[in-house]
């Protein structure tokens, strides 16, 4: 109190400045921890595509090679293509069955597309989410595409 019967209010602040900061600090700290969990979840699933990209690229049609051996880039055969980008799929990820609508393989001509639907486990994002569902981060989807190519050797 001072002099003149009035409180003074100037202790107040402080306190409020630092739980204002403190809270902050544990929303800045909650997003970066759900924003790098999506960034390194995307980077797993973006080498598991890649990987099985190029397995199922490999399902050349050689008898093809032989009879057109000008054609850089020959068809693939469609179901062994997407039998070794399946089981590189299941080897090297968390996938149980492809193709299914979470491990897409698709097979047109001389390319192969491998697209992985992956769901992320947000913690301080998942009640923003509730708010604002324009908001939701997961699933996150990741498409890889390979062609095949025939190796030949010079002369």
């Amino acid at each position: 109190m001072r002099g003149d019967g009035r409180r003074s209010e100037a202790g107040f602040s402080t306190p409020l400045l630092v739980l204002m900061l403190g809270f902050m600090v544990l929303l800045l700290g909650g997003l970066s921890v759900d924003l790098w969990r999506v960034l390194a979840e995307h980077r797993e699933v973006a080498g598991l595509v890649d990987g099985a990209s190029i397995a199922g690229s490999t399902a050349i049609d050689l008898d093809f090679v032989r009879d057109n051996p000008s054609v850089p880039e020959p068809p693939l055969l469609p179901e062994l293509a997407i039998d070794r980008a399946c089981r590189y799929l299941e080897d090297h990820g968390d996938i149980t069955a492809c193709p299914t609508p979470d491990a897409e393989v698709v097979v047109a001509a001389d390319t192969i597309t491998v697209t992985v639907t992956r769901d992320v486990e947000l913690t301080f994002l998942a009640a923003l989410v509730t708010l604002d569902p324009s908001a939701d981060t997961s699933p996150i989807r990741v498409s890889a595409e390979g062609v095949g190519r025939a190796l030949r050797g010079g002369p």
